[in-house]
């Protein structure tokens, strides 16, 4: 995933996504996280495609108060990396052709987050990245499938008047959170032509959002435009650590993310696409 597509999809979530999950209440920052992803594209035909690795950490912001600085130390003395200031969000964003590459920079054990904010100070906040080292590590890419009406569809004739459910194939190595601050997740984000968040099925400790249970998920009639290319992202998302500091949840995370490509039916009336 791309720093620019990062920052806008989160942003875009945050902004939609206002009111905090029953039984937490952090101040200015709703959660942290480093992470691990790979990425795969699904062609027309359902075959998965490796396309890329990374590694990130991003702080979200509750606009509350304002975020004032942020440090991650990395183990194995790789050095202290300091997220950019993005607004609401503090955002570290870096990509690899390889599993070995990112291991490289960013391996697998104890990282250390600090976060200034106006009302909360996260000191040395410990979260391990317990992974291998090894494509294991990951979930496996969950393969995706379009239907309206109940039918399969053709992915260059979906219709933007049905609801379209996208369903995948089992998180299979989804889990309950052990401390019970946050179970393993997924993540459905439409990206627009222009590769812009036009949807999403919500952000953990918000109002909605999907965890490893769920297998399906429902864009409703006239939330496309006719007309024009969209993207879904389907993430899973599982957790290798969980905290939660000064009220405020972190999390240690490997994602896989499957991206399946779409073309409306009926006469593009989008400017933004077109124009």
């Amino acid at each position: 995933m791309k720093n620019k597509t990062l920052i806008f999809c989160m942003t875009f979530i945050l902004s939609s996504s206002t009111a905090l999950q029953a039984g937490g209440n952090p101040d200015d920052i709703l959660f942290f996280f480093v992470e691990k992803v790979n990425h795969y594209d699904q062609s027309a035909t359902g075959e998965l495609t490796l396309k890329d690795y990374g590694f990130a950490t991003a702080i979200f912001g509750t606009g509350k108060g304002k975020i004032e600085s942020a440090t991650v130390v990395a183990p194995e003395n790789k050095g202290t990396f300091l997220p950019e200031d993005h607004g609401r969000m503090y955002v570290f964003v870096k990509d690899y052709d390889s599993i070995a590459a990112v291991n490289e920079d960013f391996p697998d054990g104890e990282y250390q987050v600090s976060i200034k904010s106006e009302h909360n100070n996260i000191i040395d906040q410990k979260l391990v990245l317990a992974g291998k080292g090894e494509a294991s590590d990951y979930p496996p890419a969950p393969k995706v499938e379009l239907a309206q009406d109940g039918v399969k569809v053709d992915l260059n004739k979906i219709d933007p008047n049905k609801d379209l459910t996208l369903s995948w194939t089992p998180f299979s190595t989804g889990k309950a959170d052990p401390r019970k601050i946050l179970d393993d997740i997924i993540i459905i984000l439409t990206d627009d032509c222009k590769g812009e968040v036009a949807g999403s099925s919500g952000l953990p400790f918000t109002d909605r959002y999907l965890t490893y249970k769920d297998d399906s998920y429902t864009i409703k009639a006239g939330s496309l435009n006719p007309g024009v290319p969209y993207s879904f992202r389907v993430e899973h998302i599982r957790n290798t650590d969980t905290a939660r500091n000064d009220n405020v949840p972190g999390l240690a995370v490997y994602v896989v993310i499957t991206t399946v490509y779409i073309n409306t039916s009926g006469e593009a009336v989008d400017t933004h696409c077109t124009g």
